[in-house]
């Protein structure tokens, strides 16, 4: 008997894994069909992956908009962290992906999160010169003096790379 339910347990445990493998894939391969079926059918919008990553992370790291909009109407939240303390902000800024960071800032989106190096994503922004996402960032109330955990903020990063839009957005 004790076989048969460890057999049981092992086969839903499987059955889960391939479950949120597929519908990560979904996220990852634009198959919006594939995702709002697994929504339907109750799958955790908030699931995560090995990395931490929820659908919605994984979402925004792909550049998949319309997934995006999706998982946040599906009531997605939009404030979590995944294994490294990356935000889907975070994610999104480091990648440039302007749109998806607008769609997460309207969504309420928290602007001063930082990750395990004390990052916020206006940091990030202005460290790989997102000139548009600072912008939009600013708009929303992003603390320009947030410092990572090396006592760095978004200017000195600007400074230093010579991104001078930044700088003046940064110091306006």
């Amino acid at each position: 008997m004790k076989n048969l339910v460890f057999v049981c347990i092992a086969w839903l445990c499987i059955q889960s894994a391939v479950a949120q493998t597929g519908v990560f894939c979904s996220v990852r391969d634009n198959n919006l069909p594939a995702l709002t079926d697994a929504l339907k059918r109750g799958m955790d919008v908030n699931m995560r992956n090995e990395r931490g990553e929820t659908l919605l992370a994984a979402a925004c790291n792909a550049n998949r908009t319309a997934a995006v909009q999706l998982l946040l109407e599906a009531g997605a939240a939009v404030n979590t962290t995944d294994n490294a303390g990356n935000t889907p902000l975070i994610g999104a800024a480091l990648r440039g992906y302007t749109g998806i960071c607008s769609l997460l800032l309207d969504a309420g989106a928290a602007t001063d999160s930082s990750n395990a190096a004390g990052a916020t994503a206006l940091i990030i922004a202005a460290t790989f010169e997102r000139t548009d996402i600072v912008a939009r960032l600013l708009e929303k109330g992003a603390g320009k003096q947030v410092k990572d955990k090396t006592g760095h903020d978004a200017l000195y990063y600007a400074r230093k790379q010579g991104y001078n839009n930044i700088v003046n957005l940064l110091r306006s």
